[in-house]
């Protein structure tokens, strides 16, 4: 039996590939979700930052295992949540797991 909710939530680890030097720097966090609408993606274009962000407020419940420069916790608030969302790299990966999570995408399979 199909149990209707209408706001499932879901954690996923989130891979963030951070620039660094000549490559890059594989940094995971994760990020708790709140599946959202079809309506909320209708006219989302990817490549603007302002769209995307939006649609991410209304997505993101929280995230966990974050930390600053010198390995200390940073717990999760909107103003920390609005400092991530700054970062292009960081956007990109939270929309990658959102996706992996709502299709139950594995990596290797």
């Amino acid at each position: 039996m199909f149990k209707v909710d209408e706001t499932p939530t879901f954690t996923r680890q989130v891979n963030v590939k951070v620039p660094k030097g000549d490559g890059h720097e594989e940094q995971p966090f994760k990020a708790t979700f709140k599946a959202v609408d079809e309506d909320d993606f209708e006219g989302v274009q990817l490549g603007d930052a302002e769209q995307v962000k939006a649609l991410l407020r209304k997505m993101l419940e929280g995230m966990e295992d974050l930390a600053d420069a010198a390995g200390g916790a940073i717990p999760y608030s909107e103003v920390i949540r609005e400092k991530m969302l700054k970062l292009p790299y960081v956007r990109l990966a939270l929309i990658a797991a959102y996706y992996d999570g709502m299709t139950d995408h594995r990596s290797g399979n």
